[in-house]
């Protein structure tokens, strides 16, 4: 079995995070729904699987924003790294 981590890490101004909706999906499953300041406060994301050495998994990382976001959002920015560690 494999454990894979990931590990977002904001870096500097994150002042749009609670405005950009991340949704991650594994296969068609949806592991994760929600804005990004939920995952960075969090940081608590992993998969464990039976994950086996010549297995493929297809990871699809999707940002929106809201249609019901307004001026509140603009101007703002975020900066962040994701690091993926396999274990």
């Amino acid at each position: 079995n494999y454990y894979i981590d990931f590990d977002f890490s904001e870096k500097g101004i994150g002042d749009i995070n609670q405005y950009v909706l991340l949704t991650i999906i594994k296969d068609d499953e949806i592991l994760f729904n929600d804005y990004l300041n939920v995952l960075f406060d969090n940081n608590d994301f992993y998969i464990q699987d039976d994950f086996k050495k010549d297995d493929s998994m297809n990871l699809e990382f999707k940002f929106e924003m809201p249609e019901d976001v307004g001026n509140e959002a603009e101007g703002k920015m975020t900066n962040f790294d994701i690091k993926i560690t396999i274990k």
